[in-house]
């Protein structure tokens, strides 16, 4: 299952980096169901999986569903307390880039200062 998680994770990452976001759905989401049943729904490890969806998903000019998916992440920092700062680093970029999308400028600087 691991070994089927990393490549469907990796399948993902690089669609997105070749510009082909809808194509990386379906992989992150495989990524997202084997290591949600193997870890749990709350465990840490899931969020790297939810900011490359909600990444995915606004490149794909979905962003309802990229809100769902960076709010599951938000959710999964606030519910773990000994969550690094590396990790809330990444879940800040992911929510300014996002805000960028949206044009929520503010908002984007909040989460990108936060980020750095």
């Amino acid at each position: 299952q691991e070994s089927l998680v990393a490549v469907a994770l990796s399948r993902a990452q690089c669609f997105v980096w070749a510009g082909q976001p809808l194509e990386a759905i379906p992989a992150a989401l495989q990524a997202l169901r084997s290591s949600s049943r193997l870890l749990g729904p709350a465990s840490l490890h899931l969020l790297p999986i939810y900011l490359l969806l909600a990444e995915a998903s606004t490149g794909a000019g979905r962003p309802r569903q990229a809100a769902k998916y960076l709010s599951q992440a938000q959710w999964i920092v606030l519910q773990s307390p000994d969550c690094s700062a590396a990790l809330q680093s990444k879940l800040h970029q992911g929510l300014g880039l996002f805000c960028i999308a949206e044009g929520n400028l503010d908002q984007a600087l909040y989460h990108l200062a936060n980020d750095v």
